[in-house]
């Protein structure tokens, strides 16, 4: 076999593997469609196999939370036929573009996408029981409840503060995450409800393509449940065993798996912990014998760095963005099991799961 035909055959083999059709010339056309970074990207992908490609606005290189549109991007929204994010919670750059557009403009939200499960935003530092038990009781959208809003309020205030303590700018704009938890699609639940949401916000601006987004998207559900299925069976000798995150964004990959948090370093990634929170996390990890924290590619490990060094901790490197995948239909995927291996890595011992 050429070279050439080799690269040709690639689709076809991907396809076979991950259960996907076989795929197709692309329509000439097919809907312009905008997604805001590689997770949620990933599965707008899979979804449009063999019709188009979707754009994706924010690098694997950059983060969703702090990211800068650049002009042509929020030109190309205004001719977008349908726009994706997960909503103004993590994506806030998108507010004033999306604002900008007309009436007729087609937004897709997927934090509000019907049978995606929200669970409340967790304050820094540790967590403790009671947040554990708002994941069982947390009904889906559950927008209403102002008393849990107000709970989070005080958080934010006393991160606030504990920020003021800190000695150490990060230099960023405060990025704060409202009364609920943004990071919805490291359930798999989560990403087969968006992949749903998807599959139809597609058919209604591009019908004549409808049953091909069908099949696409009930081949996705399949790989989501296989992926599953896998990070499940990484992440069993270690459900036992705690850990500690940099950034708070692991809470549903926690949930959908059971496993087990003893707190982060910060609320939001773009503010450095204070003296105190740094302490309180030492005397709690040497007590409870944690030997795992996590980092993201996308921020400086310097903080963990220091804790780790206090507590003889071992780092390891997870990615909730997909920032270490390459964008496409399999990224999703990609990034989950790459997560539960470096996690199961860092927790068993495995040296190869470091930094």
């Amino acid at each position: 076999m050429t070279s050439h035909r080799f690269i040709l055959s690639m689709p076809i083999a991907l396809s076979a593997l991950f259960g996907l059709p076989a795929p197709a010339a692309m329509a000439d056309d097919s809907p312009s469609v905008i997604v805001s970074f590689t997770p949620i990207h990933s599965l707008t992908a899979s979804v449009m196999e063999g019709v188009g490609k979707p754009e994706l606005l924010v690098p694997p290189s950059a983060s969703p939370h702090d990211f800068a549109l650049r002009p042509s991007q929020a030109g190309a929204m205004q001719d977008a036929d349908l726009i994706i994010r997960i909503g103004p919670d993590l994506e806030r750059f998108l507010d004033k573009p999306i604002a900008s557009l007309g009436a007729n403009a087609k937004v897709l939200e997927l934090m509000e996408a019907e049978g995606v499960e929200h669970l409340p935003t967790r304050h820094a530092g540790l967590f403790d029981e009671e947040d554990d038990d708002d994941h069982g009781d947390h009904d889906k959208h559950a927008h209403d409840d102002h008393e849990k809003g107000h709970d989070h309020g005080e958080e934010h205030a006393h991160e606030e503060a504990d920020h003021h303590d800190s000695t150490e700018e990060t230099g960023h704009h405060d990025h704060h995450h409202g009364p609920e938890d943004p990071h919805v699609w490291l359930d798999p639940d989560n990403a087969k409800a968006m992949v749903n949401a998807i599959e139809q916000s597609l058919a209604e601006v591009d019908p004549d393509h409808a049953e091909r987004y069908r099949e696409n998207a009930e081949a996705t559900l399949r790989s989501i449940d296989e992926m599953s299925e896998r990070v499940d069976a990484t992440l069993k000798p270690v459900k036992g065993k705690s850990f500690v995150a940099f950034h708070d964004a692991l809470q549903y990959f926690e949930h959908a798996f059971e496993l087990k948090s003893l707190g982060s370093l910060t609320m939001s990634p773009e503010i450095a912990p204070g003296a105190r929170r740094l302490t309180e996390l030492n005397e709690k990890m040497s007590a409870e014998g944690v030997s795992c924290i996590l980092v993201e590619p996308q921020f400086s490990p310097k903080l963990s760095q220091t804790l780790a060094n206090e507590t003889g901790a071992r780092i390891a490197e997870l990615d909730p963005a997909g920032s270490n995948v390459e964008p496409g239909p399999g990224a999703y995927e990609a990034a989950m099991i790459a997560n539960a291996e470096a996690l199961a890595g860092c927790l068993s011992g495995d040296s190869s799961a470091e930094n």
